[in-house]
Formats: C-alpha cells, sequence, structure tokens
C-alpha cells in the first residue's frame, strides 16, 4: 500500500508539472531540443517479478510500449549518426529530438523491444559487447545483484559467522553492508557499485566468493542475443549497432593493453558478424576519463556517448555525448517521460 501511495504522488506531481506548462518553460529556457534515452533490459513485467535484480537496468514491456508509442506520435526521432551530423555541422536539432539507444543486446531487446520498434516504425541504436553475444549466463552485474539478494537472506547467520578467513580483501564491504540491512534494492545497487573498479581478474574472485556465500548461484536462463538475433535486428531496418566494448568491463579498471583490446577488437568483431563497422561507441556503465577519450577517438569511432544526463546539444564534445537512463521506477508513466524529456533529468 506504501508503494502506491508514493508511485501515485509521482504520477500526480509529474502530471501537474506536464500541465502547468513548467515543461515548456524549462525547454525554453535552457535551450535544450534533443535527449539521447538508454534503455537496458525488457521484461516482460516489472523486472524484478522476472529475476532481474540489477537495479537501474531493467523496463517492462508495457511500460517500453508505451515510451516509444508516445515518443513516435509526438517527437522527432533521430539516429545517432545524425546527431552527430547535426551536431559537427552546429546544425539545430528538430524540437523535440529523441534518440533511443538499448545496451548489451540482450535476448529481451530481441524478443520484446524490436516488435515494438517495428509496430511504431521507430529507429534505435543497440549498444553490443561483442565478445557477450550468443554466450551462456548473463552480464556480472546480474550475477552480483541475486548473489547479493540471497546473502542479505542469510544475513542473521551470516553476521555471526563473519570473520570469514577466506574473504577476498575486496569483499569486506559485505560485512558493513548486512550490519546496516538496507532494503533489498538499494542492497544490491550498493552491492555493484562497489565491485564496479576491480579489475577483471579480481571482480571474478569475488564473484565467486559471494555465490559460495549465497548458496544459490544465478541459474537463470541465457540473456545475451544470438549472432543471428543481432543480424535479424539489424536487417529490420529498425537497429543500428554501436560498440559497448568488447567485454563491457569498467574502462577505468583495465590496463593499456587491455584498454585497446577492450575498444579496438569490438569493431573488427562485429564487422565480421553483421558486415558493417559499428561507427558509435558507448563507455560501459558510463565510466570514461581523458586517457579513454582519447584512445576511442583514434580507434575509427565518430562518436562517443555516456551516461551522464544533459541534452544533446549542450554536450562539450562528440566523444562525451550525454544520454538518459531509463528504468522501471524512473519514468514509469507519460507525465514522469515528459519531465525526463523536458530537462528534468
Amino acid at each position: 500500500m506504501a508503494f502506491s501511495s508514493k508511485a501515485a504522488t509521482k504520477q500526480t506531481i509529474a502530471a501537474c508539472f506536464r500541465y502547468s506548462g513548467a515543461a515548456a518553460l524549462r525547454k525554453k529556457l535552457s535551450g535544450g531540443n534533443c535527449v539521447i534515452l538508454s534503455y537496458g533490459r525488457v521484461t516482460q513485467s516489472h523486472p524484478f517479478e522476472c529475476g532481474v535484480y540489477t537495479p537501474k537496468t531493467g523496463i517492462s514491456l508495457g511500460t517500453f510500449e508505451n515510451h516509444i508509442k508516445h515518443m513516435a506520435k509526438s517527437c522527432k526521432i533521430l539516429s545517432l549518426a545524425e546527431i552527430i551530423r547535426r551536431y559537427v555541422a552546429s546544425e539545430p536539432y528538430p524540437k523535440r529530438s529523441v534518440a533511443i539507444t538499448l545496451d548489451h543486446a540482450w535476448s529481451d531487446n530481441f524478443e520484446f523491444a524490436l516488435p515494438i520498434l517495428k509496430k511504431y516504425k521507430v529507429q534505435a541504436t543497440l549498444f553490443i559487447a561483442a565478445q557477450l553475444v550468443g554466450k551462456d549466463g548473463t552480464f556480472w552485474t546480474e550475477r552480483a545483484a541475486h548473489a547479493a539478494i540471497q546473502i542479505k537472506k542469510r544475513r542473521n547467520s551470516l553476521v555471526q559467522a563473519f570473520p570469514e578467513e577466506s574473504m577476498p580483501p575486496e569483499a569486506k564491504f559485505i560485512i558493513s553492508l548486512l550490519l546496516s540491512d538496507p532494503r533489498a534494492a538499494i542492497y544490491a545497487e550498493l552491492v555493484i557499485s562497489n565491485l564496479l573498479n576491480l579489475p577483471p581478474e579480481r571482480l571474478q574472485v569475488v564473484l565467486h566468493f559471494f555465490e559460495e556465500l549465497a548458496e544459490e548461484p544465478w541459474q537463470g536462463n541465457r540473456s545475451w542475443a544470438t549472432w543471428q538475433e543481432v543480424r535479424e535486428m539489424v536487417s529490420s531496418g529498425h537497429i543500428d549497432i554501436g560498440s559497448l566494448g568488447d567485454s563491457d568491463f569498467n574502462l577505468n579498471a583495465l590496463d593499456q593493453d587491455m584498454l585497446d583490446a577492450e575498444i579496438e577488437l569490438p569493431r573488427s568483431a562485429i564487422q565480421k558478424e553483421i558486415g558493417m563497422l559499428p561507427e558509435m561507441f558507448a563507455y560501459p556503465n558510463g565510466f570514461f576519463d581523458e586517457n579513454i577519450i582519447r584512445k576511442v577517438s583514434k580507434a575509427g569511432y565518430s562518436g562517443a556517448f555516456t551516461l551522464l544526463p544533459g541534452f544533446a546539444d549542450f554536450s562539450s564534445n562528440t566523444w562525451t555525448m550525454p544520454r538518459v537512463r531509463i528504468y522501471q521506477g524512473l519514468s514509469d508513466s507519460i507525465s514522469e517521460l515528459e519531465c525526463l524529456l523536458s530537462g528534468f533529468f
């Protein structure tokens, strides 16, 4: 009941904002006209109900369709290539311009998102990590979130058992988290945030330790789309392909050789599988620095995209283009979506 009341209050505020004219005033004052949206998983119902525990990564099929239907009718939907072209040429964007992106090439992007894009004749860009396409299993954040939820269920017995001699140093934060006992959604998010900057080999060590503590490792269905599904998405005419690195590791956590490989290898891998080079790059998890920007700009891409919210026409350059992350709970209603399109990120 408390959740329904909170959601109703949120929607009421958003509706008041929309119909009061404040959204139009905000955009007029700011001058922003183009917003790039970043979607992740598209699940049949609420992501949590579908076993997707990673926070801020999923949206229900119903909400996704409502978003696409609304934007198809009320916005000018541009490709990322068109956004970069206009930016470089200092050519204004049409009013209410929007670009739609999907990250990670989840199998549900093929099963659920693609039919909606076809239905409303909408173009989107799918950012993929080449080495993950067609693989069994799921992304490490999903494994971490699942383990975190299971560990939380064992809180009382684990708190009494700690400290665990075999615990990796990078995993010790879990003790204070269990003692503070935050609610499940925040708990999973905090676990993931503590792991983001670990080098890949240490990340796997900590994940393995957490899955042993959980006593119930992730055993879901295949999460990734196959290359054949990616090819079908491209041939539909509604999907362009961009790169999310080779394995979707946080680029800040890699040594220089691994960083070069993460940025450069996916171009040839994607070209081999779909017959065309990806022109756009998205920084995995949104992390980047000047060194990463320099390497991406030299690797043959035309532009790169962050997860920093903002209008595309206010970006400082084509290598740090902003994107607004969309997920269940942030913009479930059209009024809430309009808030984001109007610049209240």
